[in-house]
């Protein structure tokens, strides 16, 4: 059941009031609770990472995507699906449907998966789990230039409400600023460094010559560490604030672990049994001008390395999203994807899904895209496994919402994890025949370079740091 309490906005001072007052008449008036209930107060306008920032909750979500014009900041929990292994996606997206798709019900559960189905989340990613899918106790959210408080109760009780309320005195709606200032990196460590990535590839190379595979996608780790705690709002808030084409998400599960990210890559979104997906790979940097950026985006488009890579992710989801839809249209004509750093070559689909197929079912066939994992692309994960020197955990997985007969669902990339005041940094290149170690590495240092700056560790600090610490490369 869904209750608008007020339908006219409320300060910030009052909505706790507002909430508090209508539970106690609510519990005085009603006998039975309805199974789910949602509360929604209209609020002024309010900077939704500010506010997660200052709120002393273990739990929180921040969701940004420019172009449904959705931004969500959550704290608490109201429902929680999680495990520590994924037979099947299917079973997981079963267990979050329980709730999620009550159609009298506007609540989203947020949250993902790991990149592996069959490899357990290692101590660092342990709060994680394999999966785990939040429907928040409280939320602000901002949807077309309107503010709204959220409140989210399953099986309401008035025990259970009286804990709410004692929740709800919790928050804090008092402005607070950012600190963009980093402190002093203490040590840094690069898995694989730039000489294992060159054999790596080296690697890559010889299994693509012997047809085994057409397309390896390869990824990096880099651990930072600093002085003091990184803020990952305050990280938060400058990356959306430069990558306005992105998905922006931060997932923190517990008191020090954040997961955040700033992808260009949507996986897809369904309304209803409509879907849109997108193909995205093949790099270039952006110009220092326009007739410079000009040039690469041309230069992106004639490369026949650059066009082959795009070309895997484009046939893969056509070939998969054929079998999932009744309809299923593309653009036609491949363009580019303009970032704030980078650029992509980039190909959208839209389709009508047939009647019975699920979340679970598209999470299956989509999961991971060439763009991630490589061609044929269920039959990489095992030289990934066996190349790469550390466990992606939720890197480059499907993270995204799931509502009533809605959901949406991103490549996380371009992301990291925060714990305390060490932050890791992942990245990944695409190999194919004619792949060079040290471009991939270039391609790999650019799509980290907002991560980097914000945190005032670009290349050239690193490579002093490196030297005072005696390391060979990096």
């Amino acid at each position: 059941m869904n209750i608008s309490i007020s339908a006219t906005t409320i300060t910030r001072d009052r909505i706790k009031k507002a909430l508090l007052d209508f539970l106690d008449q609510y519990m005085s008036d009603k006998k039975d609770f309805p199974e789910l209930l949602r509360l929604t107060v209209p609020m002024p306008e309010i900077n939704l990472l500010a506010w997660l920032k200052n709120q002393a909750v273990d739990q929180k979500i921040y969701w940004f995507d420019k172009k449904t014009g959705l931004e969500v900041a959550a704290v608490g929990v109201a429902d929680m699906v999680a495990g520590a292994q994924v037979e099947n996606y299917a079973a997981v997206i079963g267990r979050v449907m329980k709730y999620a798709g009550n159609e009298n019900f506007d609540g989203k559960y947020y949250g993902g998966f790991s990149f592996y189905k069959d490899i357990a989340p290692d101590d660092i990613w342990a709060d994680f789990g394999a999966y785990r899918f939040i429907l928040p106790r409280f939320e602000i959210i901002r949807k077309d230039g309107v503010y709204t408080f959220v409140c989210n109760f399953i099986q309401p009780e008035v025990e259970s409400v009286f804990a709410v309320a004692r929740e709800l005195e919790v928050l804090n709606f008092q402005e607070v600023s950012f600190n963009h200032e980093t402190s002093k990196l203490s040590d840094f460590i690069t898995r694989p460094d730039k000489t294992q990535w060159r054999e790596m590839i080296r690697t890559a190379l010889r299994h693509i010559r012997q047809a085994e595979y057409e397309k390896i996608v390869l990824a990096r780790e880099i651990e930072l560490q600093f002085l003091s705690h990184i803020d990952p709002f305050s990280l938060m808030s400058v990356l959306r604030e430069r990558n306005s084409q992105t998905i922006n998400f931060c997932i923190q599960n517990g008191k020090h672990q954040v997961f955040l990210g700033s992808t260009p890559e949507m996986l897809y979104r369904r309304t209803d049994r409509e879907i849109l997906s997108e193909a995205v790979a093949g790099t270039r940097p952006r110009g220092r001008n326009a007739a410079e950026d000009l040039a690469l985006a041309m230069a992106l488009q004639t490369s026949e390395k650059e066009v082959r890579e795009h070309g895997f992710v484009a046939e893969s989801l056509r070939r998969n999203l054929d079998r999932l839809t009744d309809k299923l249209e593309s653009a036609g004509e491949v363009t580019v994807l303009k970032l704030a750093r980078i650029q992509h070559l980039y190909l959208p689909f839209s389709g009508i899904l047939k009647a019975g197929v699920t979340d679970g079912d598209i999470l299956e066939a989509l999961h991971p895209t060439p763009a991630v994992g490589g061609f044929p692309e269920k039959s990489i994960l095992p030289i990934l496994k066996e190349t790469e020197p550390f466990n992606r955990g939720w890197y480059a997985a499907p993270i995204g919402w799931i509502g009533a007969g809605e959901s949406a669902f991103s490549v996380a990339i371009r992301s990291a994890l925060v714990t305390r005041n060490k932050i890791m940094l992942y990245s990944g290149a695409g190999i194919v025949e004619g792949s060079s170690p040290d471009n991939e590495w270039d391609e790999l240092e650019n799509k980290l370079f907002h991560f980097k700056r914000i945190l005032g560790v670009d290349g050239q600090s690193l490579e002093k740091h490196q030297q005072l610490l005696g390391i060979s490369s990096y």
